[in-house]
């Protein structure tokens, strides 16, 4: 007994010492009030380790990768970027962050400010965009505001008014308990990236789940590589591009735009973008960029997947850019070009390749675009030749 005791407390203890090497952070989260939203605490490190390797330094209003106070900052331009985790970007390391690609393009003419938080979407922009806009500290200056588009998921939904509010228990899980029994604790209750819960059995045999097609039923566990599969909504190709492919996707993976599209309504989507971006108009009066930067080159099955089924969707966006005065910029050209040379944009090496989050490639590509714009280019020089005549 004395052994089992005195190697459970050893293995622990070499786990809880090693695991900022393996197991990604849990941070709490405070109050930021001039977004009026809950941010991961400033001046604090988060460690991500699962698609991607890198450390990300939080800095002022909770932007991750950005430890410049905007404040005061003596850059010609501030931007503020938002979007989610694919312009957080907490898989690469500070230098290879969009913020870190434009600052050293513009050298240093160009502020980013990354306000992009996982999981956010426009609902969760525009109310932090009103926040900013109506704060009494008008020493946070932004002068314009960079929306980064890569699913259509985040615009073509519903108008959501609600705030959010962070349980404080979890900031007390946070700060009390080592990020490694955190993880332990989720790989046990969850199951996948979705956060499920997981449902326990207590009894042999296989389990055979409702979703599944009868004629896979008696193949599980383990699907041969020659089963090709037919997926039939646009979601399960989202998740799959996000998270890399599961178990019912190691088979060709053959798709259409037609098929993609067969449970959503594309007028339906074509409503929903055109209320949030008058939504949005109503808003500001700063320049609004889009950058169009989609899941599309993907690698999907062990086949390069070019076709974006949603450019009817980037087309609606443009029309709508030129009715509001906003400006749409496409990074699909870009994204195929350094496709076509054998780099991909998206994927690490331990994860996939072709899919999940931008890596440092796709950030610099994303930049690049941001410096493009001609909304953004146009008014830094104005604001040059502004301060050329005060100066005078």
């Amino acid at each position: 007994m004395t052994r089992w005791i005195t190697g459970f407390i050893l293995g622990t203890l070499i786990i809880g010492v090693t695991s900022p090497w393996f197991v990604r952070s849990y941070l709490p989260k405070v109050h930021e009030a001039s977004r009026n939203v809950d941010v991961l605490r400033p001046h604090s490190s988060y460690r991500w380790r699962s698609e991607g390797y890198a450390t990300t330094k939080i800095g002022p209003l909770g932007m991750p990768g950005q430890p410049t106070d905007p404040r005061g900052h003596v850059a010609a331009f501030h931007v503020a970027l938002w979007g989610d985790s694919q312009a957080e970007g907490v898989c690469v390391d500070d230098s290879h962050k969009i913020a870190a690609h434009v600052s050293r393009r513009s050298r240093n003419e160009v502020l980013v400010l990354p306000m992009a938080r996982s999981g956010d979407d426009c609902n969760d922009w525009i109310r932090q965009i009103r926040s900013l806009n109506t704060n009494p500290d008008q020493s946070i200056r932004i002068d314009a505001h960079v929306f980064l588009v890569v699913q259509w998921s985040d615009w073509c939904i519903e108008v959501d008014e609600s705030s959010e509010k962070t349980d404080q228990r979890f900031n007390e899980l946070a700060e009390n308990v080592p990020a490694f029994m955190i993880q332990a604790g989720r790989n046990v209750l969850t199951k996948g990236q979705d956060n499920e819960i997981r449902s326990f059995r207590f009894r042999p045999g296989p389990v055979v789940s409702q979703n599944q097609p009868p004629s896979l039923a008696s193949e599980r566990p383990g699907i041969p590589p020659q089963v090709n599969f037919q997926v039939d909504s646009a979601a399960e190709v989202v998740k799959t591009l996000e998270n890399g492919p599961s178990d019912e996707t190691l088979g060709d993976f053959r798709y259409s735009a037609t098929e993609l599209r067969r449970n959503t309504s594309t007028e339906r989507q074509r409503a929903l973008l055109s209320k949030q971006l008058n939504r949005l108009s109503l808003q500001t009066d700063r320049p609004c960029v889009f950058l169009y930067a989609p899941l599309f080159p993907a690698i999907i099955g062990g086949k390069v997947v070019r076709d974006d089924p949603d450019s009817e969707l980037y087309e609606q966006l443009v029309q709508h850019c030129q009715k509001h005065g906003f400006e749409a910029v496409d990074l699909r050209p870009d994204l195929d070009r350094v496709v076509a040379e054998g780099i991909w944009p998206r994927g690490f090496h331990n994860g996939q390749f072709g899919v999940g989050h931008y890596n440092a490639v796709g950030n610099e590509i994303i930049a690049t675009g941001l410096l493009s714009s001609k909304l953004i280019a146009n008014s830094i020089w104005h604001d040059a030749l502004s301060n050329d005549s005060e100066t005078d």
